[in-house]
């Protein structure tokens, strides 16, 4: 039996908890295909709309834009609306936007579904988040980790499917079509199980624009956003631009992918392995490490020619760089159960804030400068970031 949070603001009489995890986890193999797909296929994209990497990576920046905007106050309509509402939200748009660039032609139409898509992503992953750490708060590490084991299963199908479909010669389309017929047999499961109702909605409606001073200005909370800042600017660039760099090495979408879902298989058992060591390691320590040896092995597949060693190196990558948002994630929840909704929802706000940034930058520099620049870029933000993990391991948390 899972024990509740004592001052939650949810009704959990007739909450089945099995089944909301179960959805939960499924949720989260989706959203992981569902992020792990548009970056590999930036390459074929750019030619089928006769478009630039640089308007790619703006693409990419202006639809996460509405998730940073969105992810700031999710947590008030969350407590407002409920748990089960967003969801539903977040499904629509997902699906929605999934069928939209199924049928898209032109970039105008690619962008408006694309943001659709991305909006309905970021929704469900901050409001699992949110169940998770408001639901299962004295199992908080076990399952956040889990929750974080599921989408790197999806990371891994994603460059399969790429792969699959490329192989083929089917049209890069019909993949986001499969993606959305998945997600609406998740809705209708969605809508038959039970999720923790709220007990007291907020009346005020300029509550649901407020922020949670209290967490935002923690000032350990502040660096840990920081560096989630920097974190997914590796994670996301990295992915997104993987195949564009491979493609320089005269190597197709069709094989980079493979070496793509080689990487998410790493994402994969770094994870699974992290899951075994935090039970013995303080989570700080583990992501210092983590971090450090990152960097050391993005500088080895840099500068390695050979193609085998290189995807050693890749692999290595990926055992160390994995895990470190969740553990980030972890960390801040130690400031208290009932601020469990804020911190998933500005967490992830500062991962897209990340994501904005650099993708453009990334974008623009592949296309008007190298291919290789995303290197450049994610190794002096892993350096910035190895030294923010030092002081996080040598100050102590105030409590919000």
């Amino acid at each position: 039996m899972i024990d509740k949070v004592p001052d939650a603001k949810y009704d959990f009489s007739k909450v089945d908890t099995k089944k909301a995890l179960i959805y939960s986890l499924a949720q989260r193999v989706v959203i992981g295909i569902s992020a792990g797909l548009v970056g590999p296929l930036i390459p074929i994209i750019a030619k089928d709309l006769s478009i630039g990497l640089d308007k790619i990576g703006a693409a990419i920046s202006f639809s996460v834009l509405a998730i940073l905007i969105t992810a700031i106050v999710l947590n008030n309509f969350i407590e407002n609306l409920g748990f089960k509402k967003i969801l539903i939200v977040g499904f629509v748009f997902l699906s929605s936007g999934a069928l939209g660039i199924f049928f898209s032609k032109t970039f105008v139409y690619f962008i408006i579904f694309y943001f659709l898509y991305q909006l309905g992503s970021g929704i469900l992953s901050i409001t699992i988040y949110s169940i998770i750490g408001s639901v299962l708060f004295e199992e908080k590490s076990a399952r956040i980790i889990q929750v974080a084991i599921f989408y790197a299963i999806g990371s891994i199908i994603a460059p399969l499917l790429i792969s699959l479909f490329t192989g083929i010669k089917l049209n890069w389309q019909f993949i986001f079509l499969s993606l959305a017929i998945i997600q609406i047999m998740l809705g209708i499961f969605l809508i038959v199980i039970k999720i923790p109702k709220i007990i007291k909605p907020q009346k005020n409606i300029k509550d649901l624009f407020s922020i949670d001073k209290k967490v935002i200005l923690n000032s350990f909370f502040i660096i840990i956003c920081f560096m989630i800042i920097l974190y997914s600017a590796v994670m996301d660039t990295f992915f997104t631009w993987f195949t564009s760099y491979f493609e320089t090495l005269n190597i197709e979408v069709f094989k980079s992918s493979i070496f793509l879902a080689f990487y998410s298989l790493a994402l994969f058992i770094g994870l699974i392995v992290k899951n075994k060591l935090v039970r013995k390691i303080e989570e700080k320590k583990l992501m210092m490490w983590g971090i450090l040896l990152s960097l050391i092995f993005m500088v080895l597949i840099f500068i390695i020619k050979n193609l085998i060693v290189k995807n050693i190196m890749l692999f290595l990558y990926g055992i160390c760089i994995t895990g470190n948002f969740t553990f980030m994630v972890i960390i801040s929840l130690n400031l208290g159960s009932k601020y469990a909704s804020s911190i998933a929802a500005y967490t992830h706000a500062a991962s897209y804030l990340g994501s904005i940034i650099f993708q453009y930058v990334s974008g623009f520099m592949s296309e008007h400068f190298s291919k290789d620049s995303v290197f450049y870029i994610d190794m002096a933000l892993l350096f910035i970031i190895f030294i923010l993990s030092i002081v996080i391991n040598n100050k102590k948390m105030k409590t919000a």
